[in-house]
């Protein structure tokens, strides 16, 4: 019995040593690190984990090497497990943390991320190298934010102006040491109607709680403006400037198109960040209030007039690179048929200051055109077509020649004029198809001829008698409906009918077409683009309701002055305006719809309420619209 009670205490000792041993004896960590793959592009990115357990009185000491090569695109740490128990001589502490860094490389070429150590209470643990390599990739659409730091003393205290010139163009930063808008254009002295391409970059070195909150827009007054990032989402990048590593988003990005010469200002944009989102277990807290607010600086151009042309009653050039084609739908028709002469002017430049006069063509009678607009900027260049529709309907018989369509095109990259024209047609008009007389019949006077005239009857010859037949046979009593004379055009009864139809349908279409005025054509569009803003209204789509609002009171304005109301400035549109008669209320109520429209369109989302209310105005100027007479143009 002695013996087995020695053997208990003896077995109790031994499952209680662990426990009953002084804390730091028990000490343990493990680490663990590993990456998703081994060859990645620069387009990529890579993910790397930290695991470390633990198991002691306190918690381990992790140490990051330097992370030479890589971005750091995102960092999180996670704590699945974490718990502490008291036995015998103190606390021990046991825990898991996983940290989960998303990295993209910088160059191209083997990388290595240097070994990551644990240590807790004396006992060190370090992972092996890990070599990752690196390729080219394909690159992408995406502009990269220019360096800010070329040229700049990266010594040089926060607050110093950066302002640095790259190919020709303007870099205005005030550099911030928390966050900072950067505005870029590539030209500083443009021609007038030569495109300039500026974005908008925000530099911070805060973690952001969501997107920024647009406080100002910039104004873009004196431009046609055309937007060039849309929905594409883009990615951020990471560039050092004055010794400290800042992300980049990329915020505006658009073509704006100089409307007269001179000095023209690109304003300031505005932001408010709330950066109290995420606390960074490497870094530590931002002090003071999370909310903060930035404003950019604003781009100055010198715009330079287009330089004199030889050719004085050429008109006004087009800037860019354009050819111009022209076509009928058909070469020959009647006399009174509506024909659709179609001219197209397609290119590189600002295709809606493309104006083209009405062509005068004796005997012939030409409807204003309908013109269509198709914008398009691949890799960042803004151009597309323009369509000219016109209807033509001859009075009378014969051949004409249609004008040729010219436009002069002045090319900023050689600083050269151009002459392009479409090629002359000929359209050849035949009256109405005349029917042919029926064939001469005997007149009642000519005597017919006698009957003794007549040639004799032939003999009658004898006949033999067919064989007869011992056996019956079946015979149809009438003939087959498909053999009837009258069911071939019983069949094509139908489709007489229904060419009929259409033959009268399109007779109706040409007549409404000659009968219809452009102004009343421009009215209908007005009506069908209150439609498109009510809807957007409707679903809170902002952006379209203020281009869909833009076309109403443009359309409605060429509808009652009976002239396009585009490339005015609002400035020049409200003069006009008052030279035509409207009154300065209403001519100011007009210019700032279009000014509210111009700020918005490239704003961020609208409130419904704010959708509301400008749906109203604009019903409103409308409404006021319909009852403006204008003065003549000579008056004007």
């Amino acid at each position: 019995m002695r013996a087995a009670l020695t053997g208990l205490v003896v077995l109790a000792a031994a499952l209680l040593a662990p426990l009953l041993a002084p804390a730091s004896a028990l000490a343990d960590v493990k680490l663990q690190v590993r990456v998703d793959r081994k060859s990645i592009s620069l387009d990529d990115t890579l993910t790397l984990q930290v695991s470390v357990e633990s198991r002691g009185t306190s918690a381990p000491d992790v140490e990051m090497p330097e992370l030479e090569g890589f971005d750091i695109v995102s960092q999180q740490v996670q704590r699945p497990m974490q718990f502490s128990f008291n036995f015998g001589s103190g606390a021990v502490v046991q825990s898991q943390m996983v940290y989960t860094y998303v990295l993209r490389p910088t160059r191209v070429g083997s990388i290595t991320i240097k070994p990551i150590a644990a240590e807790l209470e004396g006992e060190r643990k370090a992972s092996a190298p890990v070599t990752i390599t690196v390729s080219k990739g394909t690159g992408g659409a995406v502009p990269a934010a220019p360096d800010v730091a070329d040229g700049t003393d990266p010594d040089a205290p926060e607050g110093e102006v950066v302002n640095t010139s790259q190919a020709g163009g303007l870099d205005l930063a005030q550099v911030d040491g928390s966050a900072f808008i950067r505005a870029v254009a590539d030209k500083a002295t443009p021609y007038v109607g030569e495109q300039v391409t500026v974005t908008l970059y925000l530099y911070t070195r805060e973690q952001l709680r969501g997107p920024p909150a647009t406080e100002l827009e910039p104004t873009t007054d004196g431009f046609w403006v055309h937007d060039l990032l849309g929905n594409q989402q883009m990615r951020e990048q990471r560039q050092v400037v004055q010794g400290a590593v800042y992300a980049v988003y990329p915020l505006r990005r658009f073509a704006a198109f100089p409307l007269k010469s001179g000095e023209l200002t690109i304003g300031p944009m505005a932001l408010r960040m709330d950066t109290s989102s995420v606390f960074d277990i490497f870094g530590g807290r931002r002090r003071g209030d999370p909310v903060i607010s930035r404003k950019g600086s604003p781009l100055v151009f010198q715009v330079k007039p287009l330089p004199e042309h030889k050719d004085a009653q050429a008109g006004e050039p087009l800037v860019g690179r354009f050819s111009v084609e022209s076509k009928l739908d058909r070469a020959s028709t009647a006399t009174g048929d509506a024909v659709t002469l179609t001219v197209i002017v397609r290119g590189q430049g600002n295709v809606r200051d493309v104006k083209l006069p009405t062509p005068v063509i004796d005997g012939v009678d030409v409807l204003e055109p309908d013109i269509k607009d198709f914008v398009e900027a691949p890799e960042d260049r803004v151009g597309g077509t323009r369509e000219l529709r016109y209807l033509l309907v001859p009075r009378a018989p014969g051949s004409y020649k249609l004008p040729e369509f010219a436009l002069t095109v002045f090319d900023p990259a050689t600083e050269r004029y151009q002459r392009i024209a479409s090629t002359p047609m000929t359209l050849e008009v035949v009256g109405n198809a005349i029917a042919t007389a029926p064939a001469a019949q005997p007149s009642a006077d000519e005597p017919s001829q006698p009957a003794d005239d007549a040639p004799p009857k032939p003999a009658e010859t004898k006949r033999d008698w067919a064989p007869i037949r011992t056996d019956s046979a079946l015979a149809r009593k009438r003939e087959p409906i498909a053999e009837q004379p009258w069911f071939l055009p019983l069949l094509a009864l139908p489709a007489m009918l229904y060419a009929g139809w259409m033959t009268v349908r399109a007779r109706q279409r040409r007549m409404r077409a000659r009968s219809e005025t452009a102004e009343s054509r421009a009215e209908r569009e007005a009506q069908s683009k209150l439609e498109a803003a009510s809807a957007a209204a409707k679903q809170g789509d902002g952006k379209a309701f203020f281009a869909a609002a833009a076309g109403v009171v443009l359309s409605t304005l060429e509808a009652r002055l009976g002239e396009p109301a585009t490339g005015f400035t609002h400035a020049e549109l409200r003069r006009h305006l008052l030279q035509r008669g409207m009154s300065e209320a209403l001519a100011r109520e007009v210019t700032g719809l279009l000014e509210r429209a111009d700020h918005h369109r490239f704003g961020g989302a609208s409130s419904a309420a704010t959708l509301d209310g400008e749906l109203t105005a604009l019903k409103s100027a409308r409404a006021k619209l319909a009852s403006f007479v204008p003065n003549a143009k000579e008056a004007a």
